[in-house]
């Protein structure tokens, strides 16, 4: 039979992201990393270097292919629970992010999690590894365009109007699929789209963005670039407001500030 447990409290995320990410997991992982695939995923048998040294060790059977389906053996694995021997622990880590650099999600127990991080950051330090909170995640996400549940879509919009008309298979019956045929026909929705302050400013959640003089929208994100060294932002605005190079007005505290609308993502 299935059984289903909320097992949330039992796990935690350590996102391990950046160009050099992959290179330092590698030192702990006994997998190829380079062959896991992005949005796939691996179980990492996760060896702190002291005990084995610099030399890479061979993959274990039951974790070489994990996750893998071919013709001939259709079947996966079963999933390994995470373990602790030694300091050895096993866990599954994803070639995924938030962030849009390259790196990994890693999933140990909540028991085991706190191991890890110290392990990662001790080992990492010739790598230049810093501990980031979600200031930083938020901004990093911002700038590759990556959408915030909650705040630049909410459950109230439709994909047409949030930039994910790409992920509707419009080809298969699904429900709802007849009202958003309508609404694409109509071509009367609000566009989710990217902003650049033109000078010193900097747009917030729920800053009114003009067009004209005019109110045509909202900023649903917006943050100050550390990289474009400007103000940036996603915002919900009119059809006729979204045509990239269109020149906008953001109200940051009453005050007008101009910006224009740019091609996603920022970088």
């Amino acid at each position: 039979g299935v059984r289903l447990a909320d097992r949330t409290d039992d796990f935690l995320c350590l996102a391990l992201q950046g160009p050099r990410a992959p290179d330092l997991l590698q030192r702990f992982a006994s997998v190829d990393l380079s062959k896991v695939k992005p949005f796939s995923g691996t179980i990492v048998d996760f060896v702190p270097p002291a005990l084995w040294g610099a030399a890479p060790r061979a993959v274990p059977p039951e974790i070489e292919g994990w996750g893998s389906r071919t013709a001939t053996d259709p079947s996966t694995p079963p999933r390994r629970e995470p373990s602790v021997s030694d300091g050895r622990t096993a866990f599954l880590a994803t070639r995924t992010g938030y962030t849009g650099e390259a790196g990994f999600e890693l999933f140990p127990t909540s028991g085991e999690g706190p191991a890890a991080w110290e392990a990662l950051l001790r080992s990492g330090e010739d790598l230049g590894i810093r501990p980031i909170g979600l200031g930083a995640r938020d901004t990093l996400r911002l700038e590759k365009g990556y959408l915030l549940s909650g705040q630049d879509f909410d459950g109230h919009q439709t994909p047409l109007e949030v930039n994910s008309a790409w992920l509707v298979k419009w080809a298969r019956p699904f429900l709802g699929r007849e009202a958003l045929e309508r609404q694409r026909a109509r071509d009367d929705y609000r566009r989710l789209v990217g902003i650049r302050m033109d000078e010193r400013g900097i747009p917030r959640h729920g800053h009114p963005v003009r067009s004209r003089g005019k109110e045509a929208g909202q900023v649903t994100s917006g943050t100050m670039s550390p990289s474009l060294r400007v103000g940036i932002a996603l915002a919900s605005v009119d059809k006729s407001a979204s045509a990239v190079g269109t020149p906008l007005d953001v109200d940051i505290r009453g005050t007008s500030h101009p910006a224009h609308v740019v091609k996603l993502p920022f970088l």
